[in-house]
């Protein structure tokens, strides 16, 4: 131990540590700017998160195995590719098969993409209700006969039943509107018959 310290010593090296030791509150701020401002450094630490989702992503796809499915479809490439290239150029060969995903894509992309994800929910709770419903009580199921004229008045004057169909109707008017638009014929909800050439 003698002999370490004698030799850093006659080296200048504790001198030196003795001396950073002392000037330690002088340059340390300036060292602690320059890494906090490397641009690397920043990158690295906005990737953290980044990083530890990704490993807790890879850590579920392995419980579920779908990392060996992957692995196993990558390794088998060669077995499978052929023949799933096979079958989607016998597909896209189709004329009525490309009408069909031409339609699918106009559908997705020009009803889906205008609804609201909420508006979206609330739909699909309310569809999803309403065939509960018609599941669990079919026609004809010891329903009671038809409602009569008095039956219809009585109907007419019921106001949640209204509230109900209104959505519905309003949602047929704006329907038929907009076919009429597309077609390039007045709407029929505006009262006025398209005139004859």
């Amino acid at each position: 131990m003698n002999t370490l310290l004698q030799t850093l010593h006659e080296q200048g090296l504790l001198r030196l540590a003795n001396d950073l030791a002392a000037s330690h509150s002088q340059w340390m701020p300036a060292l602690g700017d320059i890494v906090s401002e490397s641009a690397e450094i920043q990158g690295l630490r906005r990737a953290v998160p980044a990083l530890v989702e990704t490993a807790a992503l890879l850590q579920a796809l392995h419980q579920q195995g779908l990392l060996r499915l992957a692995r196993d479809a990558v390794t088998t490439q060669a077995q499978w590719a052929p023949m799933l290239s096979e079958i989607a150029g016998d597909y896209l060969n189709d004329e009525e098969l490309k009408k069909a995903l031409h339609n699918l894509l106009l559908v997705l992309t020009t009803l889906w993409s205008r609804i609201e994800p909420e508006q979206l929910r609330s739909l699909a709770l309310a569809l999803g209700d309403g065939l509960q419903y018609l599941v669990g009580h079919p026609p004809g199921n010891g329903a009671a006969a038809a409602p009569g004229l008095v039956g219809l008045y009585r109907m007419s004057k019921d106001e949640s039943l209204w509230r109900g169909l209104m959505p519905v109707i309003e949602a047929l008017k704006v329907f038929t509107t907009k076919l009429a638009a597309e077609a390039g014929r007045p709407a029929a909800a505006s009262g006025k018959e398209p005139q004859q050439s």
